[in-house]
């Protein structure tokens, strides 16, 4: 576990953390969605460099993903029904290809998670799709048998991040802003 690799792939793991902790405190869509892209190219490095390949591609999906629904989001549109498909169809290409084990799976569940809450414009329910997303991730990066200990906090943290931006902005600050 001492290894220059796995080394590096941790310092990935505690950018992935970073970002996905500053993500997780964000009000608009397309700060949530332009951190997500380094999020996710973090995420992929650390996999990647432990062999986790299930993971490293969903996270390579992923980057292209949030990339269509950034420039959309920016533009004001919707990202195109065929783009999604395409997406889709990534995952589950990616999920298939590098199937191992049912291990494996957790990664393509992860990604449709993933899916749906970028296609969001409300912040609210991108935040509640993500509470569950880091639950596979946790998962995925314990049970092999050299578990990604950055990532496990990085998904620990970004879960606790979500619940709390959830109850922060989504919760207080309405209950805030319905008061005045």
């Amino acid at each position: 576990m001492g290894t220059p690799t796995y080394i590096i792939s941790q310092i990935f793991g505690v950018l992935t953390t970073v970002n996905a902790l500053i993500s997780s405190q964000q009000k608009k869509m397309n700060v949530i969605l332009l951190i997500g892209i380094f999020t996710n190219l973090f995420a992929a490095a650390s996999n990647c460099l432990l062999g986790a390949y299930s993971g490293t591609g969903v996270c390579l999906v992923a980057i292209a993903q949030t990339v269509v629904s950034y420039f959309c989001d920016r533009k004001n549109k919707p990202v195109p029904l065929w783009a999604t498909a395409l997406f889709i169809i990534g995952y589950l290409g990616i999920t298939a290809l590098t199937f191992r084990g049912p291990l494996d799976i957790l990664p393509g569940v992860a990604a449709m998670l993933y899916a749906a809450a970028v296609l969001q414009k409300n912040p609210f329910v991108y935040r509640i799709l993500m509470v569950l997303n880091p639950l596979c991730w946790i998962f995925y990066n314990i049970l092999p048998g050299i578990p990604n200990i950055s990532l496990i906090i990085t998904f620990i943290l970004e879960l606790s991040f979500m619940v709390a931006g959830i109850i922060r902005i989504d919760i207080i600050g309405r209950l805030r802003e319905k008061k005045n």
